[in-house]
């Protein structure tokens, strides 16, 4: 697949086959790679289409390696019906409709949205109804909880927000599990989750809240955004919400939704110990060309504005 991402790199440089450009500044993006999917993006256009058509008959006689049609779809953003269908058929592949999946995530879909989420709790209830609980004893099942059923969601954690009634479910079938020994048990919670959930140091059994998983895996994001200057990503995030804020600036642009600006959202409410999560970052000074003198901590536990 390397061979491929340099002939769709080497087509966009002649100006054979036309990427999409992230807002005026931002980065264009012809293709993303993983293993043997492939997600290609293109201005819409028969000379793009036809173009990236033969450069993948082209691959196939190279490699050896045929591209599945019956497997593949088009999509068309702010096009008509009419001629994504067509297209589809000339190509000889399906028609996509958006949210459609993508290593294993809803693209296109609105996170917040509790419905878009079934798959995580589809995920943990066909686990529950593979194992044979019952004959398991509660260290058993605590066993599964903390290194199975609480690993399931961490895929979709570590990118989105979770919806709070998304988590209520999840802990509730693991609650279920762990009392009953199935995701439909009815009977006395003998103590309460939240001390279930403690750290055993405090009388709990360790399991971890989900939510704090959720909250730790997103921070990750900031703490990427804040090192990984050169990255994809960042590049596209900062043409998108601008990026010329320093190391304690994570930028918004309030007025888009989704995912990054639920992240931040989420950075900015959260505290530990009463305090923000700020605290927490402290960059290294270096030759101080990423640094604010008075906006950044890089002395001390606060920033020279606030002394």
């Amino acid at each position: 697949m390397e061979a491929l991402s340099k002939m769709i790199s080497r087509a966009c440089s002649l100006g054979d086959i036309e990427g999409v450009k992230v807002f005026r500044e931002g980065p264009t993006i012809s293709h993303m790679l993983y293993a043997d999917d492939a997600l290609l993006l293109g201005t819409w256009s028969d000379k793009n289409v036809l173009m990236t058509n033969r450069l993948l008959r082209i691959f196939h006689l190279v490699s050896g390696l045929r591209i599945n049609a019956h497997k593949s779809q088009i999509f068309g953003l702010g096009v008509p019906d009419s001629d994504v269908i067509g297209i589809a058929e000339v190509l000889g592949c399906k028609v996509g409709d958006f949210p459609f999946i993508y290593l294993g995530i809803k693209i296109g879909a609105n996170m917040n949205r509790s419905a878009h989420w079934d798959v995580v709790l589809e995920t943990v209830r066909s686990r529950l109804l593979s194992w044979k609980a019952k004959l398991l004893s509660m260290g058993g099942r605590l066993t599964l909880i903390k290194s199975v059923l609480a690993s399931l969601p961490v895929y979709y954690f570590s990118l989105f927000k979770a919806p709070k009634e998304v988590i209520e479910d999840i802990e509730r079938l693991m609650r279920k599990f762990l009392w009953f020994g199935n995701k439909d048990g009815k009977g006395i919670y003998w103590v309460s989750w939240d001390v279930v959930s403690r750290p055993k140091r405090y009388g709990g059994l360790g399991i971890t809240k989900l939510s704090e998983v959720n909250l730790v895996l997103l921070v990750k994001w900031a703490w990427r955004f804040k090192t990984n200057r050169e990255g994809l990503w960042r590049r596209v995030v900062c043409s998108i919400h601008g990026g010329r804020g320093k190391w304690s600036f994570l930028p918004v642009k309030k007025a888009l939704p989704r995912t990054w600006k639920a992240i931040v959202n989420l950075l900015e409410k959260s505290r530990v110990n009463g305090s923000s999560l700020d605290i927490m970052f402290l960059c290294n000074l270096g030759n101080g060309n990423n640094t604010s003198f008075w906006k950044d901590k890089w002395f001390g536990d606060m920033p020279l504005r606030f002394r």
